[in-house]
């Protein structure tokens, strides 16, 4: 990896995370011949995948950031080249130096909130391809949360029927809220395989959370999905009142029951979800002997 460019960044007001900014290296002033300095003023909040020309569009990059303050609305968001301006990763600015990485063709977005001066300072390198091997090596997946909303609008209660045909329900993504939501007024047990949206041999970890049932307290059921045998692993949820985290295995069901506080009001389930590996589970019970 050659040596990084350093670009420190000085505003008069702050950076506002959506007007591009179009400067060129010929605006900065240079030292070294790596170490750039820019005073801007004007509203500027987006850096284009070339950084100020220095760099190839095509080129992937690691990037490091810092910012002048611990203010938490202070942020830098990796934004990719599709229309949508799809977000691929958001950090805190802060003066502690954090690294991400662009692929080409993406963008750079700073959003300070410091009512004042800000300061943002980077350092760029291009990856060749054993950076990026050693890069990937450290950067392992991570289990990604997923949170699933379940609306009646007329109020009809959430029922067990714990006998019944399984329950399978169709989301539908809202990008806006990042909820899969289903409306309906389905009963039965859903098969965990409908929620966690995982490879089959993984089982996930589930918590469920009802509004609209105010002090009419709700129950969390799992059941087997061989014998319809069932446990209540958790009542008493009454309105807003998360559950504890349940262990739901990949060819188990849960079922919902609740009931809205006043009749035919909107009634609505949350469930978040996040995988468990099957090493992970294992180890758990290991270590806490159950």
């Amino acid at each position: 990896m050659a040596e990084p460019f350093f670009i420190v960044l000085n505003k008069e007001g702050d950076f506002d995370g959506v007007t591009p900014m179009t400067q060129t290296r010929d605006a900065f002033t240079v030292s070294g011949q790596r170490y750039y300095r820019l005073s801007l003023s004007g509203p500027a909040g987006v850096i284009d995948s070339t950084i100020f020309g220095l760099f190839s569009d095509a080129s992937p990059k690691m990037v490091g950031l810092a910012g002048s303050s611990f203010n938490p609305q202070t942020v830098a968001q990796i934004l990719s080249s599709d229309p949508s301006n799809t977000m691929r990763e958001e950090i805190d600015l802060t003066p502690v130096v954090q690294h991400v990485v662009m692929f080409p063709g993406d963008r750079l977005a700073l959003r300070t909130m410091e009512g004042g001066r800000a300061q943002v300072v980077l350092s760029v390198n291009e990856l060749n391809e054993a950076d990026n091997v050693q890069y990937a090596l450290g950067a392992r997946p991570f289990a990604q949360t997923r949170r699933l909303r379940f609306i009646r609008e007329t109020g009809i209660p959430f029922a067990p029927n714990l006998n019944g045909s399984p329950w399978q329900p169709t989301f539908v993504f809202n990008p806006l809220s990042s909820l899969l939501i289903t409306q309906g007024n389905n009963v039965g047990p859903i098969p965990a395989s409908e929620l966690c949206l995982y490879p089959r041999h993984q089982g996930c970890y589930v918590s469920v959370r009802y509004s609209g049932n105010g002090s009419n307290a709700g129950k969390l059921h799992i059941v087997d999905a061989e014998t319809r045998q069932s446990r209540i692993v958790q009542a008493n949820l009454t309105a807003v009142r998360w559950s504890k985290a349940q262990f739901v295995s990949h060819d188990d069901m849960i079922a919902f029951e609740a009931a809205p506080d006043v009749a035919g009001s909107k009634l609505v389930a949350d469930v978040e979800v996040v995988r468990v590996f099957p090493g992970d589970r294992l180890r758990g019970r290991y270590e806490g002997d159950v």
